[in-house]
C-alpha cells in the first residue's frame, strides 16, 4: 500500500552541489516496496491478529475487529477493521483487502497513514483515503487519497478539497524521482 510511504515517484530528484546527480537506489528496491502492498507476490505467509474475527463462509468474506494487525515479512497494517475478499475455492488466495480506521501501514522507515485502505489484488491497486500521510524517513506527503497503481509504477496523489503538501528534505531517502510523475 505503500509505495505511498516511500515516496518513490513523489519526491523530486536532488541535485548534488557539483551538478551529479545523486546515486539511484536500485529499481529492484522500488519494486520490492510496491509488491509488499499486494499481499500475495512474495512467498512469505500473511499473519492477523485482531479481537474478533468473523467468518461468512458464502461470500468468503473474512472480517477482522478491534486493534488488528496484519504482517508479512517486514510490512505491518494497522486498523481497526481489516476485512479479506477470498477467492472460491479451496485455494485461500487473497482478492481484496479493506482497512479502516485508524489505518497505519509500516516498513522499515517507511510508514503512511489514513482513514480507510483498499488492495485490490485483481486491478493491482492500492487506494489510501482519507487524510492520507506519507514518510520516508523525515520526508513527508499528505493529500485525501492517494492511488497506487502496482504494476504500473505510478502513484497519483489528489488533494480533494484541499491541496497536496509536501515537506521534502534534499539529499535524504525518497528523493530520487520526480513529484510530478503521476501526481495531480
Amino acid at each position: 500500500m505503500l509505495a505511498a510511504c516511500s515516496l518513490l515517484s513523489w519526491i523530486p530528484a536532488t541535485v548534488r552541489p557539483d551538478g551529479s546527480a545523486p546515486p539511484q537506489e536500485p529499481q529492484a528496491a522500488h519494486a520490492e516496496w510496491l509488491s509488499t502492498l499486494s499481499f500475495s507476490s512474495t512467498g512469505e505467509p500473511v499473519f492477523l491478529k485482531a479481537n474478533r474475527l468473523e467468518f461468512q463462509y458464502e461470500s468468503r468474506l473474512l472480517i477482522y475487529q478491534g486493534n488488528v494487525e496484519v504482517r508479512q515479512g517486514e510490512f505491518t497494517l494497522g486498523a481497526d477493521e481489516v476485512r479479506v475478499v477470498l477467492s472460491p475455492g479451496d485455494q485461500m488466495e487473497i482478492q481484496e483487502v479493506r482497512a479502516q480506521g485508524n489505518v497505519r501501514l509500516t516498513q522499515g522507515t517507511r510508514w503512511a497513514t489514513a482513514k480507510e485502505a483498499t488492495f485490490d489484488q485483481s486491478k493491482r491497486v492500492a487506494i489510501l483515503r482519507g487524510t492520507a500521510v506519507l514518510h520516508d524517513g523525515r520526508n513527508e506527503v499528505r493529500g485525501e487519497t492517494v492511488t497506487v497503481y502496482l504494476d504500473e509504477r505510478r502513484s497519483v496523489i489528489d488533494g480533494g478539497k484541499g491541496r497536496v503538501q509536501a515537506v521534502l528534505y534534499p539529499g535524504t531517502a525518497g528523493t530520487r524521482e520526480s513529484l510530478g510523475k503521476g501526481s495531480r
